[in-house]
C-alpha cells in the first residue's frame, strides 16, 4: 500500500465519475492476499486498510481446503449448526470501529468456541498449522444513510428490491447495476383483485443505481392469465441471464395454488405471455394439500439452465417443505430438494407453534456465480444454503438455527414457551436474507429494539446484531449487499416504517473482503493485490490536504495525475 499526500485544494477522484445524483462515498477494506504465519503462537498482524469512512469491523478465519474432510456434521448448542462439505470457522471476533487508514489486526494462532461473537470463547490451543481462509466484514455505523431509491414500495418485501441485475447478457459487470421491483396487485381470497397505491395494476419498476432517487421506471406491466383473480403480494423476478428481454414472475390465484410465468418484457407498455414455456407459458405448482395460505417465493435464475422457487404452506397441518427446480429452457421439472427435515417441525406444532416453517423467500449473492442459494423465511429461525447442482439429498450445505442467539426465536428465559422456530407474532421478524460475494448473510431483525440487522458468516457461522447509525426498531427489511467493484457498492436498507428516516431504499457504507493465512513462504508475487487499485481519497473534499491510497500488482514507477472538479489536469505527481 503506497500513500500520497496532496497539499493543494482540488477534488480527486479515484473511480469514475458519474454525473447523476446518486454518487455515494464507498467505505472500503483492504488488506494482503497472502499473509505468511508460522503458528508458533506468535502475534499474527495484519495491516487493514480502511478508506472512505470509519468500519464497524468484524474478523473471521476459516479452515481451507478442508471441506471434503470435514464431511456432513451437526454441533453447537440444540444442534443450531450444520455444515455438509464446508470448511468452518476456527476464530471470530467483532473488532468495532477502526477509523480510516491502516489497522493492524493482531492474531496470536488461537481460536475461539462458542456460538456468536458476543459469546464466543477463545481456547488455550493454537490451531494446526496450514492454510485458513481469513474474512473482514465492515460497514459505517455513524454517518447517517443517504437516500437512494425513495418512490418504491412493494409487499412481503416491503421496499426491497425483488432483482439486482449487475451484469449483461454477455457476461460484463454493468456501471449502474439496476434495481427490480415487482409491485403487484392483492385481493382476500373471495374478493377483487386491488391496485397497489403506487400504480395501476400489476407491474415491474426498475431503478438504474445513480440516477436522481425520484426516479424509477416503470418499465413492464402484466396480468394473470387463466390463473383466477389474486396476485402474489409483493416478491421477487427473475431475468433469464441469456436473454434479459425475458424474465419469470410468480403468481397466486384465488385458490392459493402457485405459478411462475415467463413473460418477454415490454419497456412501459403490457408484457407478452410466453405461451411455448411450460403449459401455455405458466408451471402450476401446488402441495395439493389445499389449506390456508400458501406463499410462494420469488424465483431465481442460477446457472447455465437453471430455475428456482419454493412455497410456504404455513397452515398445513402434514409436514412439507420442498424448493423446485425447474428448466429455463422448456419450464420442465428437473427435481425437488427435500428440506422437510430441517423446515418442518412436529414439536414445534406440538407446543403452539406452527408444523411448516418456510422457505419463503430465496436469495442469490449478488457479484458470484458461486451456485449457492440461501432460503429463509419471515417467522423462523432457521436458514439454509444450498447447491442444486449436487446429488439428491446432499444439496444441503448448511443451515444455521435456533441455539447460538443470532437469529433465535423464543430463547429469554421469561420465555412461556421456549426455542420454537416456527411460531408467528415474536422477534425478530427476519423477512429476507441477503447473501454477500464472501458468503455473509445479513437478515432484518424488525421488533429487537434499536437493531438493524443480524449477521451470519460464512458456512452459517452465526457472528451478532448490528445497527446502523439513528436506527430505531421500526426498520423491518435489510436490501441487498452490493459489492461488484462499482461505484455504488455499499448496502440497501429501506425504511419503510422507520422513524429514522423516510420510506424508500437507502445507501450504507459496507465493505468484505478475503485472503490466505499460511504456513508457506510467501513470495512477492504472492503479496502483492490481484490488479491495481485505487481507494477514496482521505479526507474528500479536503482543504488543505488529502491522502491518496492505492495498490500496486507488481513494483514499479507510478504516476499520478490529478483534476480539478472542472475536470482541468493540474499536477502530477
Amino acid at each position: 500500500m503506497k500513500k500520497f499526500l496532496l497539499p493543494i485544494l482540488f477534488l480527486f477522484t479515484a473511480s469514475i465519475a458519474f454525473s447523476t445524483p446518486f454518487a455515494p462515498q464507498k467505505l472500503t477494506l483492504s488488506a494482503p492476499q497472502t499473509v505468511s504465519y508460522n503458528f508458533t503462537g506468535a502475534n499474527l498482524e495484519i495491516p487493514l486498510t480502511v478508506g472512505g469512512w470509519s468500519s464497524n469491523t468484524v474478523f473471521m478465519i476459516y479452515t481451507k481446503g478442508q471441506a471434503a474432510n470435514i464431511g456432513s456434521v451437526q454441533n453447537g448448542y440444540l444442534g443450531w449448526h450444520y455444515v455438509n462439505k464446508m470448511d468452518t470457522c476456527v476464530y471470530l471476533t467483532i473488532l468495532g470501529l477502526l477509523p480510516t487508514g491502516v489497522n493492524n489486526v493482531v492474531w496470536n494462532g488461537k481460536g475461539t468456541q462458542g456460538a456468536g461473537a458476543a459469546m464466543a470463547q477463545p481456547t488455550n490451543a493454537i490451531v494446526p498449522a496450514g492454510d485458513y481462509t481469513y474474512y473482514f466484514y465492515g460497514y459505517d455505523s455513524v454517518n447517517a444513510r443517504v437516500p437512494a431509491m425513495k418512490s418504491v414500495v412493494t409487499g412481503q418485501g416491503e421496499t426491497a428490491p425483488g432483482y439486482l441485475e449487475w451484469k449483461d447478457a454477455a457476461g460484463n459487470v454493468l456501471p449502474n447495476p439496476i434495481m427490480y421491483v415487482g409491485i403487484n396487485g392483492w385481493a382476500a381470497q373471495d374478493g377483487p383483485v386491488t391496485t397497489n397505491p403506487e400504480g395501476n395494476g400489476s407491474k415491474v419498476v426498475k431503478w438504474p443505481i445513480g440516477l436522481d432517487p425520484e426516479t424509477v421506471i416503470t418499465d413492464m406491466e402484466y396480468s394473470l392469465f387463466d390463473h383466477g383473480g389474486m396476485l402474489k403480494k409483493g416478491g421477487n423476478i427473475a431475468i433469464d441471464p441469456t436473454d434479459h428481454s425475458m424474465v419469470y414472475i410468480t403468481e397466486t390465484d384465488k385458490n392459493w395454488s402457485n405459478f411462475i410465468t415467463k413473460y418477454k418484457w415490454t419497456p412501459g407498455g403490457p408484457a407478452v405471455l410466453q405461451t411455448d414455456w411450460a403449459d401455455n407459458g405458466s408451471y402450476a405448482w401446488t402441495t395439493g394439500m389445499g389449506t390456508g395460505q400458501c406463499f410462494q417465493a420469488g424465483p431465481l435464475c442460477n446457472g447455465p439452465d437453471l430455475l428456482c422457487t419454493t412455497m410456504w404452506p404455513n397452515y398445513d397441518t402434514t409436514p412439507w417443505a420442498q424448493i423446485l427446480i425447474l428448466s429455463r429452457e422448456d419450464g420442465s421439472l428437473i427435481k425437488n430438494i427435500d428440506v422437510t427435515n430441517w423446515q418442518c417441525s412436529v414439536d414445534d406444532m406440538n407446543r403452539t407453534g406452527c408444523l411448516n416453517g418456510g422457505s419463503s423467500n430465496l436469495q442469490l449473492p449478488v457479484g458470484t456465480d458461486s451456485g449457492l442459494m440461501y432460503a429463509n423465511t419471515a417467522y423462523t429461525c432457521r436458514y439454509i444454503t444450498f447447491d442444486p447442482y449436487r446429488d439428491a439429498g446432499d444439496e444441503v450445505v448448511w443451515v444455521n438455527q435456533n441455539g447460538d442467539y443470532v437469529g433465535d426465536r423464543f430463547f429469554l428465559p421469561e420465555e412461556e414457551v421456549k426455542w420454537i422456530c416456527n411460531k408467528w407474532g415474536h422477534a425478530p421478524w427476519a423477512y429476507t436474507d441477503y447473501p454477500d460475494i464472501n458468503g455473509f448473510s445479513s437478515f432484518s431483525c424488525y421488533g429487537m429494539g434499536p437493531q438493524s440487522f443480524g449477521l451470519i458468516g460464512p458456512s452459517g457461522t452465526g457472528v451478532g446484531y448490528f445497527a446502523i447509525a439513528g436506527e430505531t426498531e421500526l426498520v423491518k427489511q435489510l436490501a441487498y449487499p452490493l459489492n461488484i467493484g462499482s461505484a455504488y457498492d455499499g448496502m440497501y436498507p429501506d425504511n419503510k416504517n422507520s422513524t429514522a428516516a423516510g420510506p424508500g431504499t437507502w445507501y450504507v457504507g459496507y465493505d468484505s473482503i478475503t485472503g490466505t493465512i499460511t504456513n508457506k513462504a510467501v513470495g512477492v508475487a504472492d503479496a502483492a493485490p490481484a490488479a491495481f487499485s485505487v481507494t477514496q481519497n482521505v479526507p474528500n473534499p479536503f482543504n488543505p490536504s488529502t491522502t491518496i491510497s492505492f495498490n500496486l500488482a507488481k513494483a514499479g514507477k507510478v504516476t499520478v495525475d490529478v483534476f480539478n472538479i472542472s475536470g482541468q489536469k493540474v499536477d502530477t505527481l
